[in-house]
């Protein structure tokens, strides 16, 4: 065999243990990233409360609902086109 076959077959052959070493520690991860119920409740139950100014006043939140497509604009001025020929 030549030179470059060797390398080409050890490179294939370290590629192919590097797939299936990395298909192992996935396999093996997937567990570990679960929450532990128990420490998401002592961490929600220990977490400051929010300042005033973070929380959203009700005239801030009585305005359109994402949900709600009632709520929403429709038509030229939803994309910031204003009818008069201006632009925002």
């Amino acid at each position: 065999m030549t030179m470059g076959a060797l390398l080409g077959i050890a490179g294939m052959v370290i590629g192919a243990s590097a797939i299936i070493r990395s298909l192992m520690i996935y396999g093996q991860s997937i567990g570990s990233a679960e929450p532990d119920p128990e420490r998401v409740r002592r961490f929600i139950e220990t977490a400051p409360p929010l300042p005033k100014h973070l929380l959203r006043a009700a005239h801030e939140s009585a305005g359109s609902d994402a949900q709600d497509p009632s709520t929403t604009k429709v038509g030229p001025e939803a994309y910031g086109h204003d009818p008069q020929g201006g632009s925002r």
